[in-house]
């Protein structure tokens, strides 16, 4: 059930009174002193203060914390724990660093604009949403129905999320936005390994934007399963795709003036010339993302524009080195195992990018390999260690 009649929140002014149903947690349903009493009871403003603000609240339409920041009296960062405590959810300043280009796709730019949210981050089957007025249950069902995401409410403040509504939507936002705020330590250089750590969205601070960029676009590769990163010139936008089930599919548009120092970055990870941009060049790194190891196998080519860039991402996490699980048709199967148990002969196996050869051919290593048997595998560079 829910009723529109005209009653004061938490904040002193009238919204939907929300009775909340079975099916979600009653954490908004609790009695809660009026936000302005608790700033004057903790010192934070004078009780002169808050009833000149509440005098001038009727006239402004504002709510009595968005009154007292635009007076200057508070500051935003003062007011957040005191709202997150009355409400029952997290309350942040919303900025660009702390919203995740896809979980903003989620929602319609209309949609967003009628209910006045802004999607922040997604993980597995739960978005996570900022809005001012998390207590209004009923605008959380619809998001829930019209995104198919279980949703996380995060209080943010009316203004803020007006600004962030007309910027997130604007093409160049995607860059701006996972290059904003991530940990300027993310990437560390070392002997032979190269630590991408994401961690906390809340505890991010600014950092370079080149290296958040290509820490974001390993991550983002990896958790889309990936098998290919392509970095390549534009006359007015760098593009960058992901190979995926053997497609490339377009991920962002990074403006084309930051290109070179992209391609430099990535260089300097593989550990190649950052100097020479005339001849193709081919490297690897290894990183781990999120505690768990990845190769990267890299290579750069001229172009007329600059110079292109392809990650191979070998996620050891996927390997799966059984020609029974490859996807052979069983008579196909009794047939290429009949000719691996050949003393002698030469077997092609041909295919196009990403298509699986190196995974049959270690696959069939795999199988082959035994004490009784000196193997030795030619490769250029080695993709995995067997």
């Amino acid at each position: 059930m829910i009723s529109t009649a005209g009653t004061p929140n938490s904040e002193g002014t009238s919204s939907a009174s929300v009775v909340p149903r079975a099916a979600r947690p009653t954490r908004f349903d609790r009695p809660a002193r009026p936000l302005g009493e608790q700033l004057v009871d903790a010192h934070i403003i004078s009780q002169a203060e808050l009833e000149s603000a509440l005098a001038m609240q009727s006239q402004r339409g504002l709510r009595i914390g968005e009154l007292l920041m635009e007076l200057g009296i508070v500051d935003e960062e003062t007011l957040l724990p005191f709202i997150e405590q009355q409400l029952g959810v997290p309350a942040v300043r919303l900025r660009e660093g702390l919203l995740d280009p896809t979980a903003v796709k989620v929602i319609p730019r209309a949609l967003a604009e009628r209910l006045h949210v802004v999607g922040m981050f997604l993980v597995r089957d739960t978005l996570t949403v900022a809005l001012s007025d998390p207590q209004n249950l009923q605008k959380l069902d619809e998001i829930e129905r019209l995104s198919g995401y279980r949703v996380n409410p995060v209080f943010v403040f009316a203004p803020a999320l007006a600004r962030m509504l007309k910027r997130c939507y604007e093409e160049d936002f995607e860059v701006d936005a996972v290059t904003a705020d991530f940990d300027r330590s993310s990437v560390e250089l070392q002997a032979d390994i190269t630590d991408v750590s994401i961690t906390a969205i809340e505890r991010m601070v600014d950092g370079s934007p080149v290296i958040n960029l290509v820490n974001y676009l390993i991550l983002q590769a990896i958790r889309r399963a990936a098998s290919d990163i392509h970095i390549e010139p534009g006359r007015k936008y760098t593009v960058v795709r992901f190979r995926i089930d053997g497609q490339l599919v377009e991920v962002l548009r990074p403006r084309r003036d930051i290109h070179p120092a992209v391609v430099s970055r990535v260089k300097v990870m593989a550990k190649m010339d950052i100097a020479e941009q005339r001849m193709p060049q081919d490297g690897r790194c290894q990183v781990a993302v999120e505690g768990k190891e990845v190769d990267l196998r890299v290579s750069t080519l001229p172009t007329v524009l600059g110079e292109k860039v392809v990650m191979r991402v070998l996620d050891r996490r996927r390997l799966t080195f059984n020609l029974d699980r490859l996807g052979f048709t069983h008579d196909l199967l009794t047939k290429f195992k009949q000719l691996l148990a050949k003393p002698h002969g030469l077997l092609l196996v041909t295919g196009p990018t990403g298509s699986g050869k190196t995974t049959t051919l270690y696959s069939a290593l795999e199988l082959i390999k035994s004490v009784h048997r000196n193997i030795v595998t030619v490769e250029d560079p080695v993709e995995y260690q067997l």
